[in-house]
């Protein structure tokens, strides 16, 4: 019993999976990170990779935010984050796809 509990609810899975699947960097990213335009339109290699590492920073704060109770965290924001970083990985995935045919 006491594993059910500890264990992340699937429903949590499910929603960032899907949130990853519609994510739209132009759209979405602004209202996540504090970016300039210039690196929200970069979608190189090393300008993916720098979004994926600012997005593991932004849902490390909102994790240990929510782990502490904060006032500030937003469930909301939490799953956009992990959306966002799932979505940006994936997109790294399939770049580096194309780069090794």
């Amino acid at each position: 019993m006491l594993e059910k509990i500890t264990k992340q609810p699937d429903i949590y899975d499910k929603m960032a999976k899907e949130a990853a699947v519609h994510y739209q960097r132009l759209r979405h990213l602004p209202a996540l990170l504090a970016l300039w335009p210039s690196q929200i339109d970069d979608f190189s290699l090393e300008g993916t990779k720098l979004i994926i590492e600012q997005l593991k920073v932004a849902l490390l704060a909102e994790r240990r935010r929510g782990r502490v109770r904060h006032w500030a965290y937003d469930l909301n924001r939490h799953m956009a984050l992990l959306g966002a970083l799932r979505g940006e990985q994936q997109h790294l995935l399939t770049m580096a796809g194309k780069s090794g045919e």
